[in-house]
């Protein structure tokens, strides 16, 4: 009788056990389905690149920190808070940007070494045509024996603190707009992304889960790559003006006869690819093996996933004429923590077997909504004696309001110039020999988010 209940106990367990599979068993789902269920999941890439490019008002913060330690060297930290509002229809711009930097040097070839502290504090204003830049702080601490250097630093810009600076020239204006044409074109991936470029789709299994292989139409490819790359040059076309632009269409064709013969001889070979099906909203994209070839080299793509993680190797040779060239490996393994943050290890290498290391580790957290997005950062990179750690945020926001409001009181960029440099007192002295010093300027607004993303305490 025992025997029996035993019996009936081991049975009911078994088709309880079978139950249970069989309803986590991944589900059968068409090709169309599958590639409907993968294009759905990538969604946010695009909705991604949409804020990213919007012309609408916006408000971005970046706060964070970026700390370095040199083996035997010396260490350093820089905390970044900045904010800032940008229009892009009206094309304003203002901009914050807080930093406090420590270092402790020990390395006296340096010329510095010992303890030194910085506290920056800056503020930009882009109102029709004009850059307005005022330094609101700058302390800076160090040790007895580099006081000296200090002083003099401090006392060469110490005249500049709390005074708004104004730069109003039609050189810098024109580089401006230059700058902010070349983003005019926006770049939306649903342009460039086409179920066609999978074809053959065959069912089958990938590490026993169901699975379609497909073949990749290189035809497709080509014509997807060649979009791109035709949309870049049209962006840097539409960025210029008089003898830029014309220069510019001088060399157009040839731009475009090079992507011809880039994309003839481009070659995919050896592709192994699947969808892989894990549940109704989870489909992963996996190429086992696939070899390009182009003019430059030789890349070889080997990837493994499972329902939450994707490992990978790629494998880079670039084309060499003396037959022997230097060969790059990256490996890296990114695994899916929730839905909005991943743990990821990247090293790269030249595969031998001294080889010197870059490794970079840590996780990265995104949140996407209607209005805005925030990407979260938290890594180190590593390479010898070297490492390098980077957390922090950025935020960005669409919003319905915010007033750009000039200064008042201002000195001319010009009349700076002109004391330190006779003859360019004038406010229309020409900046166009200063191309790379006057876009820096505009870098600087852009990194404090002044153009795109960043923050505005400016008043």
């Amino acid at each position: 009788m025992k025997i029996k209940q035993w019996l009936y106990l081991a049975g009911a367990g078994l088709l309880t056990l079978v139950a249970v599979a069989c309803g986590n068993k991944a589900p059968e789902l068409s090709f169309e389905e599958t590639l409907a269920v993968y294009n759905k999941q990538n969604e946010s890439v695009s909705n991604l690149v949409s804020l990213m490019t919007s012309d609408e008002l916006s408000q971005t913060s970046t706060k964070g920190t970026i700390s370095l330690n040199v083996a035997k060297q010396g260490e350093g930290k820089i905390v970044v808070d900045s904010e800032s509002f940008t229009n892009p229809k009206t094309k304003e711009a203002e901009a914050s940007l807080e930093l406090n930097a420590d270092a402790n040097i020990s390395d006296e070839s340096a010329g510095i070494a010992g303890k030194i502290a910085a506290k920056l504090g800056l503020n930009v204003l882009i109102q029709d045509a004009k850059l307005f830049l005022k330094l609101s702080n700058l302390d800076i601490t160090a040790d007895e024996k580099n006081q000296q250097s200090i002083a003099m630093v401090k006392g060469m810009i110490e005249w500049f603190k709390g005074k708004w600076i104004k730069v109003d020239n039609q050189e810098f204006s024109t580089l401006l707009e230059t700058s902010r044409k070349s983003g005019a074109q926006k770049f939306d991936p649903k342009e460039f992304i086409t179920n066609d470029l999978y074809k053959n789709p065959t069912s089958t299994t990938y590490e026993g889960q169901p699975a379609w292989k497909v073949d990749l139409d290189q035809e497709v490819l080509k014509q997807q790559i060649k979009k791109v790359m035709e949309f870049s040059i049209k962006n840097t076309a539409s960025a210029l003006t008089g003898e830029q632009a014309e220069e510019f269409k001088l060399h157009e064709q040839e731009l475009n006869a090079q992507i011809e013969k880039t994309l003839a001889n481009l070659k995919i070979e050896n592709t192994d690819a699947y969808f892989v099906i894990y549940a109704a909203d989870n489909v992963k994209w996996v190429a086992k093996n696939t070899d390009i070839s182009f003019d430059g080299g030789k890349i070889n793509i080997q990837q493994s996933v499972t329902a939450d993680s994707s490992k990978g190797k790629i494998t880079i040779t670039p084309a060499s004429e003396q037959g022997k060239s230097e060969t790059i490996l990256i490996d890296y393994t990114v695994k899916e923590v929730n839905k909005t943050k991943y743990d990821f290890t990247v090293l790269i290498s030249d595969g031998t077997a001294n080889s010197k290391v870059v490794k970079i580790e840590g996780s990265l957290a995104l949140a996407l909504s209607e209005k805005g997005f925030s990407i979260k950062p938290d890594f180190s990179v590593t390479y010898q004696d070297v490492t390098a750690k980077v957390q922090g945020e950025y935020k960005v926001n669409l919003i319905d309001s915010h007033t750009f409001t000039a200064p008042t009181e201002t000195i001319d960029a010009a009349s700076i110039l002109g004391g330190l440099v006779p003859g360019l007192e004038s406010s229309d002295a020409d900046f166009s020999g200063d191309e790379e010093e006057i876009i820096g300027l505009e870098e600087l607004s852009l990194a404090t988010g002044a153009t795109t993303t960043g923050t505005s305490k400016t008043k």
